[in-house]
């Protein structure tokens, strides 16, 4: 799984420079447990459980840019908690973004890095570009969307955290 600081090392420079003329807003915070498989060698450990619950912070972006459409999009970053609240870049996420560029350009390598954040509704959304590899050329680990918000994830970090 990619890190905060490993979305921004690997994004493209024009893409940042896009990034940085979209309007943010932090929509919805979400607070949630998910189950995670545990090693075997572990596992007697647990009392003999196959999963181990994980507490885990979903944000919900709007993020609109300045190509002229009117319509917002959103933007779905999970992150684990960070009660040190100082740690963003090694804080290891899942992201997601309803627009186009992300479904047709992003979604099959973020996938591969286990990074996406999945829920039904965009498991349905991207049906085909789970498996289908993009054109080489086109392809880039995320929109701009994705990019300002992470970009302003990173900048209020510690102020999100501390409302934990």
């Amino acid at each position: 799984m990619l890190t905060l600081s490993d979305f921004q090392g690997m994004a493209e420079q024009g893409r940042m420079e896009k990034a940085q003329s979209c309007s943010v807003k932090l929509a919805e915070v979400y607070h949630t447990l998910e189950d995670k498989p545990i090693d075997d060698k572990f596992k007697s450990m647990f009392s003999g459980k196959n999963t181990l619950l994980t507490y885990l912070l979903t944000f919900k972006f709007e993020v609109n840019s300045n190509s002229g459409s009117k319509k917002s999009h959103k933007v779905f970053i999970q992150v684990n908690p960070d009660f040190d609240i100082k740690y963003w870049e090694g804080n290891k996420c899942r992201i997601a973004c309803d627009c186009e560029d992300f479904k047709y350009h992003s979604v099959y390598f973020v996938k591969q890095y286990d990074s996406l954040f999945e829920t039904d509704r965009l498991k349905v959304i991207y049906a085909s570009s789970l498996t289908k590899e993009p054109a080489h050329t086109a392809a880039t680990i995320a929109c701009k969307h994705c990019l300002a918000a992470l970009d302003y994830l990173i900048n209020n970090y510690q102020q999100l955290m501390r409302t934990l």
